[in-house]
């Protein structure tokens, strides 16, 4: 995901030279990386049991709310990053404990960073 941020921190790395063709080369990546996010896709049941559809742009957007959508006590809408109030999230009835809640939010950073815990 960060592959065209690499290329424009380091361009000659990559054989660019010149801030006109790196800002173009960059342009280029972040579209087809868009294009390809968009193109592929997953289902999942809800909790209803009625399915779900979600692209891969879609579940890198919601990156943020999967760094601690890993608990079993909560449904699959929240698992899978389903913002609340929105259709999607509307069949989800089962919820962690508050106390669960906040501890996942603790160690959100360990998902963010992609740091081991001390």
């Amino acid at each position: 995901m960060k592959f065209p941020q690499l290329v424009r921190k380091y361009p000659e790395r990559f054989g660019l030279a010149g801030d006109e063709q790196v800002t173009k080369t960059v342009a280029g990546l972040e579209e087809q990386l868009r294009r390809m996010l968009e193109a592929r896709g997953i289902e999942y049941a809800r909790s209803d049991g009625s399915k779900q559809s979600l692209t891969l742009a879609e579940l890198v957007d919601r990156g943020s709310a999967l760094e601690i959508a890993y608990n079993p006590n909560d449904c699959a809408e929240i698992r899978w990053g389903a913002p609340e109030g929105t259709e999607e999230r509307a069949t989800c009835r089962r919820h962690a404990p508050e106390e669960q809640r906040k501890r996942m939010k603790k160690y959100r950073s360990w998902f963010a960073t992609r740091e081991r815990p001390h």
